[in-house]
C-alpha cells in the first residue's frame, strides 16, 4: 500500500475532481520526485480519479509512477516484465 510521506492529518481542501480523497492529493508526492514529474503525476491523478473511486486508490497511484516512469525515464513494460521475471 502507497502511504503519504508526510504524517500530517488529511485536508479537506482538494481539486473538484478529487471529492471521493479523504487526504490532501500532495501528501502522495515522493520524495525524490522533481517538481516536474510530480506536476505530471499529479495531472495524471486528478484526470483519472472518477475512474480510481473507493479502494482502488492504491492502483491509481501505482499506475501514476508507472506512466512517470515511461515518460520521464523511458521505462518500457517489456523492461518491466524482464526486470520482475527474468527469462
Amino acid at each position: 500500500m502507497i502511504r503519504p510521506h508526510s504524517p500530517g492529518p488529511c485536508v479537506s481542501s482538494k481539486p473538484a475532481g478529487l471529492r471521493y480523497w479523504s487526504c490532501n492529493i500532495d501528501d502522495y508526492r515522493q520524495q525524490y520526485e522533481s517538481d516536474k514529474q510530480w506536476s505530471a503525476r499529479r495531472q495524471f491523478i486528478v484526470k483519472h480519479i472518477e475512474e480510481y473511486e473507493g479502494n482502488a486508490l492504491d492502483k491509481l497511484l501505482a499506475l501514476s509512477m508507472v506512466w512517470v516512469n515511461h515518460v520521464f525515464m523511458g521505462c518500457r513494460m517489456e523492461m518491466l516484465l524482464r526486470h520482475c521475471h527474468p527469462i
